[in-house]
Order: C-alpha cells, then structure tokens, then sequence
C-alpha cells in the first residue's frame, strides 16, 4: 500500500487537473465579450493630411566676376522688380574697356566707309573704261575693214584706170597723125574697131562704177572710189566720142578746127594719164592706211587689256573692302563684348520679388562663388507636402485641400493639388522605412502669398468620396487569410465567420461588395481565438 506521503505527492496535480477542467468548462459556458460595431449603408469617404512646407521661386545671386563691391543699392526686406540694380562692382577698368572698344568700332566703321568709297569710284571708272575700250575696238576695226575693202579695190580698179588712160593718149595720137595724114581705107576700118573698142571700155567702165557704188553702200570702199569710177567712166565716154569723130574725119578728111580738137583731145588723155598714174600712186597710201588701221585696232587690244588688269585691281579692291568690314564686324563684337563685361560688374535681381538675405557690405569682395543676394518671389509661392505612401489612394491632381499653419490657428488656407511626385521616397526625419510621395500643392485666392513664408512648415488636410452608396466596415473588422477577406458577425448571442469581397479602403472603413447587409454587427476588437459558434457578448464601439 501506498505511504501518505506518496498519496500526497499525486494528489496534488490531479486537484490542479481537475480545477483547470472546472474552470474551462465554466468558461465555456459564459459568453466572451467582444467589440462590435455595425455595418452601414453610405459614402466611402477618404481624409488624409500630412507635413508640408512652404516654398518659392527664390534665387541665390551671385557676381558673374571677381571684383570689389563698390554700392550695395537694397537692404533685406525692400521689393525689387525684375532687373533692379542691386550692387554695383568696381566699373573703373570695364569702363575704360568699353570706351576702347568704342573708339576701335568708330575707326573700323571709317575704314569700312573708305574701303565702300574706293571700291565705288573705281568700279565706276572701270566700267568707263571697259566701255570705252569696247568702243574703240569696234571702230578701230570697222576702220581697218573698210580701208583693207578701199585698198582692194583700188588695187584693182588703179592699173586699169592707167592703161586706159595710155590707150586713150595712143588713140588721141593716132587720130591726130590721121587728121594730119589723111585717112586711108584700112585707117578708116581701124577706126571703126577702135569705136568699138572704146564702145567696149565704155561699158567696162560703167560696170566698174556700178561695182562701186554697190560697195559705198554697204560700207566697203570710200566715196573716192567712187568719184575715181566715175571719171573713168567719163574718159571712157569722151575715149568713144574721140574714137566716133576720128572714125567720122576717116570718112570726111581733117579740117584744120578737126585737128585743133584732136590735139586738145590728146592734151587731155595725156592729162588723164597723169590722173591715173596719180591713182596709181594712191593704192601704197591706202596700203598704210590699212597698217594704221590695224595698229590702231592692236592698240584698242592693248587697252582692253589693260581693263583686265584693272578688274584685278578692283577685285583686290574689293577684298579690302571686305577685310575692313570684318574689322568693322569684330570691333562690334568686341564693343558687345566690352559692353557685357560692363554688365557683368552690376548685379541685377532676375525677376521680381523681395530681397530675403544680403550676404555682402561695399568693400567686401565678390566672386562666382558666394551669393550676394537673396530674392524671393512671393508672388509664385506652393506648399510641398510629404503625403505618406498609403495616403496616395484619394490624391489627384485638381483635387481642393486645407493649408493651415500654426502660426494662424483657425485660419485655413485654400489651394489645390498641382503634382504628385513620380516616386516614393525614404522619410527619415520622422519614422525611419516610412516612404512618402512628394505632392506639390498650388495656393489659391491671395491670403496665401501674403501671410506664408518660404521655409515655414504647414499641415495640407484633404478628403475624397471613393465611393457611394455602398456597405461599409470597420477597416479593423476585416481580416485576410489564404482563403480571402472574412468579417465575424455578431448575431443571436454568438459569432460566425462570414466570407465577404473587400473593396476600396480609406483608412479607418472598408467597402463590403458581397457577403454582408446593412445594419449587421461585426467584430472590430477581440477577435483573437473566435471560433464557429462561439457565444458573445457584444459591446458597441462606441462605449469602449
């Protein structure tokens, strides 16, 4: 048997086995509380709000040169329009720069003027001379043409001339010495042949001043030729007529005026003779004026010539022109370029606003480096607000929110959201993992440039309705597993897990599409450990 002290040892953790079971049992059997709250019929409205702070356009100026300030013409505070003068660096030696380049511009812009000046005046007098050279080639040659045409043709016609005029000196003696003698039958043949040679001569000679005349009109030989062929033609007609009246004394015999006239007839073919040796003659002079013709047409040549050498000239005349145009051009450029050096030694605000800091005092010196001023337009002013990554949902561009700031309680401001940043980015001020999407918030009406600062920090507040007339939840009532999204429903003094098809959430209440009415009570708190069936006690999540 068992000692007491054995029966002492298992007896105690069967007492405590059988008071736990006790205490189950009686547990079971009392319903467990739980948070409830009711599913209602309405708008699914989503508000949200974050930090956000206040920027602007604003502009750290700087010098665009090393120098020494000379004037600082604002203090913090004053407004300043786009291009006010704000400091002035030392101007002594960009001054000086300028006038330079001033007065090289204005002695670049002379020797442009000149070099347009010459280059006119000598292409004008170019051009005289080209056309005159151009004028004198063309005479000179129409010259030598028509005394090369001239000397042909008295080459031609000059020798003929002459052997009639020795043929008519022949015959004039013979009809003398057949006056003087008498004619004899054979005399009087003979001066029938010699009528019609004569005859003959005659229409020679009218052929020849027919060719003349023909050649005087279209410019080929002279009206010297012309005459010459006439008066051939007349001592032609007076050969015949000598030759008719000896043919005729032939007949009658010689009566003393007969032979007077036949001397005077001689005389004067022997007068002719001469005349036409002299013609004769001419034909060398005309061969010189052929040469002068042809020299001179050599000379207008040479002249032309000399017109060539004058476009080169000119050409080069030209590039000079166009050399001291460049010098203008480049005295320009660096007149611009004096003058933005100027510019450059005097600060101007880009655009308007207020001038927020001054960082510089006359005297102190400026660089590229170091801002010298400080410009803010108030004018263009917007909140950028750091809007947790969950809060994205009822954000959209356009959509009106609520600036408000600490140091104007009770006083909202109006604006409307302008951006939403591309990327969710680390917040580490605050709750290190955070992420937050930037969204950029545009003010509206005037209150907000007049009364917020750059720098100052705001609270933005928003809302959206995401959805209406739908079944809404207690977001904390919804729970996800494998299966889906299930609520538990309070009903009848226990509680039964209840499949449900969430929808959109704003945060503090879910959208219940299918598996749940209105008005019927869910679970919000005290959901660990429910099981199927279990008996609850609700208690409304308002007396919590």
């Amino acid at each position: 048997m068992p000692t007491l002290r054995q029966l002492r040892k298992w007896l105690a953790p069967a007492l405590l086995i059988v008071g736990v079971g006790a205490w189950q049992l009686v547990s079971s059997r009392r319903p467990r509380p739980v948070e409830t709250s009711a599913a209602r019929q309405g708008e699914l409205v989503a508000e949200w709000s974050a930090v956000g702070y206040v920027e602007a356009v604003t502009a750290d100026i700087t010098s665009p040169q090393i120098g020494r300030v000379e004037r600082v013409l604002v203090r913090e505070g004053d407004a300043v329009a786009a291009g006010t003068l704000l400091a002035e660096l030392d101007l002594q030696g960009a001054r000086a720069m300028v006038s330079g380049a001033d007065a090289g511009l204005a002695a670049a812009r002379a020797r442009d003027r000149s070099a347009d000046a010459m280059v006119g005046e000598f292409a004008d007098a170019l051009r005289e001379r080209e056309t005159r050279a151009h004028t004198e080639i063309y005479a000179a040659e129409l010259r030598r043409d028509q005394a090369a045409a001239a000397y042909e043709a008295e080459k031609r016609s000059a020798p003929a001339r002459v052997v009639a005029a020795r043929a008519d000196v022949e015959a004039a003696q013979a009809a003398l010495r057949d006056l003087e003698q008498g004619a004899r039958e054979e005399e009087r043949r003979q001066a029938a042949a010699e009528v019609s040679g004569a005859e003959a001569s005659l229409r020679r000679a009218k052929a020849d001043l027919a060719r003349a005349e023909e050649l005087n009109q279209q410019g080929a030989t002279a009206q010297r030729d012309v005459d010459t062929a006439r008066e051939a033609v007349a001592l032609a007609q007076t050969a015949l007529e000598v030759r008719r009246s000896a043919a005729a004394l032939a007949g009658k015999g010689a009566r003393a005026d007969q032979v007077a006239a036949a001397r005077a007839r001689l005389k004067a073919a022997e007068a002719q003779v001469t005349v036409a040796e002299g013609l004769l003659a001419n034909v060398d002079i005309l061969a010189d004026k052929v040469s002068e013709a042809k020299a001179a047409v050599r000379a207008a040549g040479a002249a032309a010539a000399e017109t060539r050498t004058g476009r080169k000239r000119l050409n080069a005349l030209r590039q000079d022109a166009e050399a001291a145009l460049a010098g203008a051009q480049q005295g320009v450029a660096g007149l611009d370029q004096a003058q933005a050096g100027l510019g450059e030694r005097l600060v101007r605000s880009p655009f308007a606003g207020v001038v927020s800091r001054r960082y510089v005092d006359p005297g102190d010196m400026a660089s590229p480096q170091a801002p010298l001023f400080t410009v803010v337009d108030q004018g263009r002013i917007w909140v950028s607000a750091e809007v947790d990554e969950q809060d994205l949902a009822p954000i959209s561009v356009g959509r009106a929110v609520e600036v408000s700031a600490s140091a104007y309680p009770g006083r909202p401001l109006p604006g409307r959201i302008a951006r939403i940043g591309g990327a969710a980015v680390p917040q580490t001020e605050v709750r290190t993992g955070a992420r937050i999407v930037r969204v950029r918030v545009e003010l509206e009406g005037s209150d907000g440039g007049a009364v917020l600062k750059p720098g100052m920090e705001v609270h933005v507040a928003g809302r959206a309705v995401l959805a209406s007339d739908c079944v809404l939840v207690a977001s904390d009532a919804v729970t996800d597993d494998e299966n889906g999204s299930f609520v538990w429903v309070a009903e009848q003094g226990v509680v039964r897990k209840r499949s449900v098809k969430a929808g959109r959430m704003s945060g503090r209440e879910t959208e219940i599409r299918s598996g749940l009415r209105p008005g019927q009570k869910v679970v919000v708190s005290g959901k660990e450990a429910l099981t199927e069936g279990l008996r609850s006690e609700p208690i409304p999540a308002a007396q919590k």
